[in-house]
């Protein structure tokens, strides 16, 4: 490979497991980080890992430790009173992970690999994709990386997407709700439960953890704090939350709040640099399914790289950017959907055709849509295009992407 340089931008779990992955395929390996140690508070606390992520990890060698750190969730609890649904029929599970732990264990398989060195509190300000130069702002000042190829997995606020792509390019999609997440002691809920409670206006949700605590999270609309967590609305809207204290209470209202929404690029790939995860890709987060796809995409880009052949790395970039957009723009619509459904704003319509596209499958022998995303690696295009079929209809005109 005569000295090719891989230069990833976002040192978070997708651009640490593409490091891993793509290794073997280039010389050197930088991983650039803007945060300086640790995690930004406002991310969520708990992660949940799907056959797709947990593939990705597989492939890396990090399936098990992870697993041994995490829990099995097999399916959602109404706080409300509504029971525990299976996510699966068949007894698919996930697996809900502590961040900071999954952050830790990739961070030191990283730290073992002489081939990549990882620079934490290293800012990209800059891209030159003629002269394939990064500049980013240091602990100590300012400095300037060559790359072969740029790997752009730097969240949703991407540097690399920033300086890649125009404003017609590029759409955000913001939802009227913010995110606060803070751990909560265990209050006897079951560890094989995502418990959630909606009203139609606000969530509130939780995953058990290791270790006697789980993480509480509540989605409301912004200007809210004061209504649900001063006057304890919370309690009034979902008052088995109230076994949880008040002390709860005050926590989430000093906790930062995140915004919420998806994220839109119709370009990927300038030369030779490419964007992947949230950086091109953002969903919501309510089929869990975003740090997944973030993965997916490492995967596919190492199966690039594994049968290039004689091809160039524009050529490699392309076709990774071909196969990976159609399955983005679907995960996109389907999580669009599925939070409409857990926020308890369904149209009559959507609750419908949600009910007659799960019987149609399962008569048909099929896993249902959210068994499909959570518990295979089919394509989410595919998923999307199964389910109209299913309820023999035609599926939408696919959104071209460019």
């Amino acid at each position: 490979m005569n000295g090719q340089h891989l230069l990833i931008a976002g040192g978070g779990p997708v651009g640490l497991v593409t490091a891993l992955l793509l290794e073997p395929h280039f010389d050197a390996i930088t991983v650039l980080e803007r945060h300086d140690g640790g995690m930004p508070s406002s991310r969520s606390l708990q992660l949940v890992l799907g056959e797709r992520g947990r593939h990705a990890l597989r492939c890396c060698g990090l399936e098990q430790a992870v697993i041994d750190r995490g829990l099995w969730v097999r399916g959602r609890e109404n706080g409300a009173g509504g029971g525990f649904h299976a996510y699966d029929e068949d007894g698919g599970r996930i697996l809900a992970v502590s961040r900071v732990v999954l952050q830790q264990l990739l961070e030191e398989a990283v730290d073992t690999r002489p081939g990549i060195r990882r620079l934490d509190g290293t800012a990209v300000e800059s891209v030159d994709f003629e002269a394939r130069t990064v500049e980013a702002l240091t602990r100590t000042g300012r400095d300037t990386w060559q790359y072969d190829v740029l790997v752009g997995a730097d969240g949703v606020r991407s540097a690399v997407a920033q300086a890649m792509l125009g404003e017609e390019e590029m759409t955000l999609h913001k939802m009227d709700l913010v995110y606060r997440e803070v751990p909560v002691q265990d209050p006897g809920w079951s560890h094989e439960a995502f418990r959630y409670w909606s009203d139609g206006e606000i969530m509130a949700g939780s995953f058990p953890g290791q270790g006697g605590q789980r993480g509480l999270f509540v989605m409301h609309p912004r200007g809210m704090e004061q209504d649900l967590f001063d006057e304890a609305k919370l309690f009034t809207r979902f008052p088995s939350l109230k076994g949880l204290g008040h002390g709860v209470l005050s926590a989430l209202k000093a906790a930062p709040a995140g915004a919420m929404g998806s994220k839109h690029c119709s370009r990927w790939r300038q030369g030779q640099a490419v964007l992947i995860g949230d950086a091109a890709h953002a969903i919501v987060p309510f089929m869990g399914q975003g740090l997944n796809t973030g993965l997916e995409d490492a995967v596919a880009l190492m199966r690039q790289y594994r049968s290039r052949g004689r091809a160039g790395h524009e050529a490699v970039l392309e076709r990774f950017v071909r196969r990976r957009q159609q399955p983005a723009e679907a995960i996109r619509t389907l999580s669009d959907r599925h939070a409409r459904h857990l926020l308890g704003q369904s149209t009559v319509t959507e609750q419908a055709l949600e009910e007659r596209s799960g019987a149609a499958l399962r008569s048909m022998g099929l896993p249902d849509t959210y068994a499909s995303c959570a518990f295979s690696r089919t394509r989410f295009d595919r998923i999307l295009r199964r389910e109209w079929r299913a309820m023999g209809m035609d599926a939408p005109v696919r959104r071209k992407v460019a």
